[in-house]
C-alpha cells in the first residue's frame, strides 16, 4: 500500500446530489436518518504471475440509515505493469475525461430521489401515527382500568341515560335499571321485567351500562 486518501472535493459533489433527500428527513424531524459520504482513494503495488502491477481505485461510499443500507458510487479502478504505469497514465486520463453525461439519465435519477424520498416521508409519517394510536390506547386502557377499579370500589357503575345520553353513576347492586325522563328509576334483577306494564306507564326506558373505550 502506496497512499490512501480522501478526497473533500468528490465527497462535496456527492453531498450536493443528496441535499434534496435529506431535506426532507430534516422537514420530518429524522436528521439521524440522513444519508452521508465519503470518498477515498487508494495507490498500491502488488506481484501478479511475477508481473509487478502499480494500482488505483477511487470509490464514494453512501450510507443510508433509512433505507437499512449503503451503496458504492463513482467507483474508478485502473491498473498497468508498474514499470508501463507512467506511460498509460495519460491514456487512462483520456479515457476517463471522455465520459459523455446523459442528462436524461441525470434528470431521471433526481425525479427518483425525490420520488424515494417522498415514500420514505409518508412510510415514517404512518409510522409515526400508528406510534401515536398506540400511546393513546394506552393511555385510554390505562384510564378506563383506574375507572373501573374505582367504580368496583364504590359498588358503582356508570349508566348511559337513554333519554338525555349522560352518563351517571348508580349502584351495581342490581342487575337492570330503568328510568323515565323525569328522572324515576326502578331496579330488578329479572330481564324480562319491564316496569311500564304493571305500572301502566310508557316512560320507562332501560339504562345502559357505559361501553368502555377498549371494547
Amino acid at each position: 500500500m502506496i497512499k490512501v486518501a480522501h478526497l473533500p472535493g468528490e465527497k462535496q459533489v456527492i453531498d450536493q446530489g443528496l441535499a434534496y433527500t435529506n431535506q426532507i428527513f430534516a422537514q420530518i424531524g429524522l436528521q439521524s436518518l440522513s444519508y452521508q459520504s465519503d470518498v477515498a482513494w487508494a495507490f498500491f503495488e502488488y506481484l501478479e504471475q511475477n508481473v509487478k502491477y502499480r494500482e488505483v481505485i477511487l470509490t464514494g461510499v453512501i450510507n443510508m440509515p433509512a433505507s437499512l443500507t449503503w451503496k458504492n458510487t463513482r467507483t474508478l479502478v485502473f491498473r498497468a505493469p508498474a514499470s508501463e504505469f507512467d506511460q498509460w497514465r495519460p491514456c487512462f486520463d483520456i479515457i476517463r475525461s471522455s465520459i459523455k453525461f446523459n442528462w436524461e439519465w441525470f434528470l431521471q435519477e433526481a425525479q427518483g430521489q425525490r420520488e424515494r424520498a417522498e415514500i420514505i416521508r409518508k412510510v415514517y409519517d404512518e409510522c409515526r401515527r400508528i406510534d401515536q394510536e398506540i400511546m393513546q390506547k394506552g393511555q385510554i386502557n390505562r384510564e378506563e382500568i383506574m375507572n373501573d377499579n374505582y367504580l368496583v370500589l364504590t359498588e358503582q357503575e356508570e349508566y348511559v341515560n337513554p333519554h338525555t345520553g349522560d352518563i351517571e353513576l348508580d349502584t351495581d347492586a342490581y342487575k337492570y335499571r330503568w328510568t323515565t325522563p323525569d328522572g324515576d328509576r326502578y331496579y330488578t334483577n329479572r330481564e324480562d321485567e319491564n316496569p311500564n306494564h304493571f305500572l301502566h306507564q310508557s316512560g320507562y326506558k332501560r339504562t345502559e351500562i357505559r361501553k368502555r373505550s377498549s371494547e
